[in-house]
């Protein structure tokens, strides 16, 4: 039965298709619609209850009434991404589906196969999943822009949502009795271990703020370097003190900058304003906020040396979550039964699950990455790693949906 798996992920591949060889599937776009349409077919081909909710999820369901065993990631992907993030985690849940139903599986709880809905933050990060647990509000529903400046609002009319009534998609966390993610590594640890699987232990948190600088434009001929009010020259030393930073810090600190924007965009003028983002990562909350808050220091110490201004805005952050012991040590069991050794290790991006941790028992599966390469068009993974994984995936929720 391999060969569904295979043959739906190159199919799901051919939505939003670069011609550098990549995939380009944001939220909302129309190879996104297109993609959830060919999803739903599959799943309801595959005999699963299809709908897809207020906020775009799309949910497939098998079972008896009550709180349903979830296997979920999302379709989306970043521009020019890769073919195996998120999409191998839904395509894997829809196959262990198959899977059981083919050996004639009771299925004593119900079961949900679900693609989440921005999951990569085109609009709104784990928009989808944030949606289902009643954590987005109108007002940033309003607020969200995407990257090409489309607004969430009208990206999701345009998909043929109504944004006034995202709040419908939200559920209890009764309807949930466990949560499990198969994910590619999107790192190079198992790779370098030898490991197909892994078993998730954590997930970091991921704080992202917005950093703007402003100066003066003047001429950059004829205003002498010590008489400027240069934005850039503020940007440039606040992400150098940084890094420094997170140089003599925790190594589990992670710090990116990016979406950064320059004006007037003349190389003859003085830049008069600098806004760009930085995305710090780490696994406790309290270094988190701490490596934040230093950031907010610099930024203005940075700023005041050279005679601008600087603000800050926190556009988003995504709590530290620990996997469930208990998911855990199923998903070892599992893995040890079916002959599979397995490495534990922490998740250094983030994912649906972490939201899904404060609903119900979480856990989940990663899958070796070839060269630890993710997020570009170079993005894979072996095929024996892949039918490990989804091995793995399969006796989890045989275990977890009989009572």
């Amino acid at each position: 039965m391999a060969e569904a798996l295979f043959s739906d992920l190159n199919e799901l591949a051919r939505f939003g298709a670069d011609k550098t060889g990549g995939i380009s599937r944001t939220a909302f776009s129309p190879a996104f619609v297109e993609a959830q349409g060919w999803l739903l077919q599959r799943m309801a081909e595959a005999g699963l209850a299809v709908r897809i909710d207020a906020a775009g999820n799309v949910i497939g369901r098998h079972g008896p009434q009550g709180p349903a065993v979830v296997s979920a990631s999302h379709i989306d992907t970043v521009p020019n991404g890769g073919a195996f993030d998120g999409a191998l985690g839904v395509i894997a849940g829809l196959e262990a589906f198959r899977r059981l139903k083919a050996r004639g599986h009771v299925f004593d709880r119900a079961i949900e196969i679900i693609a989440f809905a921005d999951e990569e933050g085109e609009y709104f990060s784990l928009f989808g999943s944030r949606a289902m647990l009643g954590l987005v509000t109108p007002e940033e529903i309003a607020a969200a822009l995407g990257g090409k400046g489309q607004s969430l609002t009208e990206a999701l009319r345009e998909a043929g949502l109504d944004p006034t009534k995202v709040a419908h998609a939200r559920r209890s966390k009764r309807d949930f009795h466990a949560y499990v993610e198969l994910h590619i590594e999107q790192g190079p640890v198992l790779e370098r271990l030898g490991r197909a699987v892994g078993i998730v232990t954590n997930i970091v948190g991921i704080e992202v703020t917005e950093f703007a600088f402003t100066g003066r434009p003047d001429h950059s001929g004829t205003t002498p370097l010590d008489m400027r009010q240069d934005a850039l020259r503020a940007a440039i030393e606040f992400c150098k003190a940084c890094y420094d930073l997170a140089r003599a810090a925790d190594p589990a600190l992670r710090l990116n900058f990016g979406a950064l924007s320059i004006t007037p965009k003349a190389l003859n003028v003085v830049p008069g304003r600098v806004v760009l983002q930085q995305e710090l990562r780490h696994p406790d909350p309290a270094i988190l906020s701490a490596v934040a808050q230093e950031s907010w220091r610099m930024a203005e110490g940075c700023a005041s040396r050279l005679g601008v201004s600087a603000q800050w805005k926190t556009l988003s952050r995504d709590e530290p979550a620990a996997m469930d012991r208990e998911m855990q040590a199923l998903l070892h069991s599992c893995a040890e039964g079916l002959g599979i050794e397995v490495h534990d290790l922490a998740s250094g991006a983030g994912h649906d699950a972490q939201l899904f941790a404060t609903a119900c028992p979480t856990g989940m599966v990663f899958v070796q990455s070839t060269g630890g390469r993710s997020h570009c068009p170079e993005e894979s993974s072996p095929p024996e790693a892949i039918s490990q994984a989804v091995a793995v995936l399969t006796e989890g929720l045989a275990r977890l949906t009989r009572a």
